[in-house]
Order: C-alpha cells, then sequence, then structure tokens
C-alpha cells in the first residue's frame, strides 16, 4: 500500500526527538531542524502527505513557512504545533497558513495520532476526488458528440467534485463536523456515478466497433471501482462517529447467504474459480438482524478473497459457537490465495491497509473493506 508521509519541522531538537520516540512505528515520518531546513526536505523528498511545523522559529514563522509550503504541494494536509498558542495565533493560523489543525505543546498523545490519522483521511479523499476528476475528463475525450447525455452527467458530476472540494475546506476541522460532511454529501456523489455507469450500459449496447468497446467498458470499471471507494470511505466515516444504524428485522440466513455468492458468480466463473458454502446444520435459518450490513460484510471478505485468488477456490463456512445465553455464529471464508504473512495479521483490519504494497498495487482497492467489516 501507498505510504502516506508526514514532515514535522520545529527548531527544537528535544521536539523532534519527542515525536520520534511516541510515534515511531505508528507513521511514516521524517523530521526537519528549522523552516530553512523543511523546506528543504520538502523539496528534496516530498511530496508528503501531512506538514507539521512548529509556529516560533528563527528566520520564518510557521505560518509563512506553511504558505510556501503550500505553494510548493497544494495538496498536502498542513498542521501547527505550538506552545505559545493563543487566539490571534489561530486566526493567523487559519486565514494565512491555512492550515488543518492547531495543536499546543505540550501535545496529548492520543489527540495528536488522532489529528494525524485525520490529516491523512483528509488527504485520501482529495486524492480521491483529484483521481475521479481525471477519470472523468478522460471519459469525456473518449466519447463522441453522439453521447451529449453522458457529457451532461459527466459535467455535473464535475461540478459535484468541485463543490465538494470547496465545502470540504470550509468544513470545521473536527471529526464529527467532516463525517456529517460526508453523509450529506454521499447522494451527490453517488448520484453522477450511477449516472455515468447506466449511461455506459446503455452506450454499450449498441453497435460499436471492438476499440469502441474495450474503451467503454474499461471507463465502466473505472467508474464502478471508484464508486466503490466512496461507498467504502463514506461507511468508514459513519462508523467513526458512531452513527452507522443497524436495523432490526427477521430473514433467511441460508437465502442470504445464497444471495450473497450468487452476487459474486460471474466473478468466481471468470477466473474459473470455484465458489461455494457449507452450512452447519445446527445454525437456525431465521434470524433477527441487519441482513443488509451482514451481507455487506460477507460480500467484503469474499470479494476480498476473490481479488486475490488466481486459482482454486473460495469456500464459505457458517457454524453455531457453543453458548449459554445467546446465538453466535462464525463466519469463515477460505481460500487457496496468496495468503497473509504471520507478520501482518495484526495489521489487515487497520484503515487504510493492506497486506503488501506491491499486491496493493496490482490488486488495487483502498484497504478499507476488511476495516469496515
Amino acid at each position: 500500500m501507498m505510504a502516506y508521509k508526514i514532515l514535522f519541522i520545529d527548531d527544537d531538537r528535544n521536539v523532534l526527538e519527542a515525536l520520534t520516540r511516541e510515534l515511531e512505528g505508528i507513521f511514516d515520518f521524517e523530521t526537519a531542524a528549522g523552516a530553512e531546513a523543511g523546506l528543504m526536505t520538502l523539496e528534496k523528498n516530498g511530496p508528503f502527505a501531512v506538514i507539521v511545523s512548529d509556529y516560533f522559529m528563527p528566520g520564518m514563522d510557521g505560518i509563512e513557512l506553511l504558505s510556501r509550503a503550500r505553494q510548493t504541494d497544494p495538496d498536502c494536509v498542513r498542521l501547527m504545533l505550538s506552545g505559545h498558542a493563543n487566539l490571534a495565533t489561530a486566526v493567523n493560523a487559519v486565514n494565512k497558513g491555512n492550515i488543518f489543525r492547531l495543536l499546543t505543546k505540550p501535545w496529548d498523545h492520543d489527540l495528536l495520532v488522532q489529528s494525524l490519522n485525520a490529516a491523512i483521511a483528509q488527504y485520501r479523499l482529495v486524492m480521491v476526488e483529484k483521481e475521479l476528476l481525471a477519470k472523468t475528463i478522460k471519459l469525456t475525450e473518449s466519447l463522441n458528440k453522439e453521447r451529449q447525455n453522458l457529457q451532461l452527467t459527466n459535467r455535473k458530476l464535475q461540478e459535484t467534485v468541485e463543490n465538494a472540494h470547496y465545502l470540504a475546506k470550509k468544513a470545521t476541522t473536527s471529526n464529527v463536523a467532516k463525517t456529517e460532511f460526508l453523509a450529506n454529501m454521499s447522494h451527490e456523489l453517488r448520484t453522477p456515478l450511477s449516472g455515468i455507469i447506466g449511461m455506459l450500459d446503455l452506450v454499450l449496447d449498441t453497435s460499436l466497433d471492438e476499440q469502441q468497446r474495450e474503451y467503454l467498458g474499461l471507463a465502466k470499471y473505472s467508474a464502478n471501482s471508484l464508486l466503490s471507494i466512496v461507498n467504502d470511505i463514506l461507511d468508514f466515516a459513519r462508523i467513526e462517529a458512531g452513527k452507522l444504524v443497524m436495523a432490526r428485522a427477521p430473514f433467511s440466513l441460508k437465502n442470504l447467504a445464497h444471495a450473497t455468492l450468487g452476487a459474486l458468480k460471474l466473478k468466481a466463473e471468470s477466473k474459473k474459480l470455484k465458489l461455494e458454502y457449507a452450512f452447519s446444520e445446527k445454525c437456525p435459518d431465521r434470524l433477527m438482524g441487519d441482513a443488509d450490513r451482514l451481507r455487506q460484510i460477507l460480500l467484503n471478505l469474499l470479494g476480498n478473497a476473490l481479488k486475490f485468488t488466481e486459482q482454486g477456490g473460495i469456500t464459505l463456512t457458517i457454524a453455531e459457537l457453543e453458548t449459554e445465553n445467546r446465538l453466535k455464529l462464525r463466519f469463515s471464508v477460505a481460500d487457496t490465495g496468496i495468503g497473509i504473512p504471520q507478520a501482518k495479521l495484526k495489521t489487515i483490519f487497520d484503515s487504510f491497509t493492506q497486506a503488501d504494497g506491491s499486491h496493493s498495487r496490482k490488486f488495487g482497492g483502498a484497504g478499507l473493506g476488511l476495516s469496515i467489516s
């Protein structure tokens, strides 16, 4: 998976050493002693996803430094760490430095880690928006004038993305506010994407030559991939804020498992993989709960297995565990894929994480499926 680098800039080496002790092994970061060293590191080793600067430094204060860093890399998320923070400092930092958050010295470890994770999530959102915009423009250029309806939908999507970027800058820096913003934007982001996918389906049903069909097929695949990433990020944000509502309704476990496997059948057949499930006789069929969320979890687990399996098959096993007072089921997914190194087992359920960077580039994905599940 791509490493999201952080750059800490402070003229006090004791501060940099303390940050290194606390954050080593948690984040991928570099340190620079002073403003000039920070700018040189940014130019030499950038880009960085997040830059954290001290406010008071000789020769150049943190506001000027972050302003120059923004000119070098406008996508980086900027934070300020100051031992003399007051209202004037905060106003200048926001208005002139356009910072994401202002933290005080001495810092709280948990708040610092939470703020850095939030900054990385913000950087990822910007990258998704830029990728979405770039792919949308490329799709528009590949279609001819007869696809006017598709071009109109695409322009609306571009306007929505630009509006989302504008609103994101104005949104409050708290995690709760960003989560509410993402939830409010879900309809705006999903609707144009669904329109593009639907329009592509209509175009694919017309008379096309092989090259046109190939280009449109790639465009549809890219649109579906982006929609999946947007959905994962939105679900992750709701989970983090504790706003994911679980429904409670009766459903058939066997029917749900059968339908879930059916949704992945074509993909499995295209890779010549066996897709099957084993249902313990002790398991009850009629259950009460949120069938849609359970289906999403199973689709994430099975889809992940399909992604990383090139031959053989995938098996879903549902078994009842022995408990005294309540029903407890175990859902197991086994595959014949590339496997996971023992050292990576503790991190695969972390957000934006996959077992190996090379696999992330080969197989794609945002690294959120297991975290959401």
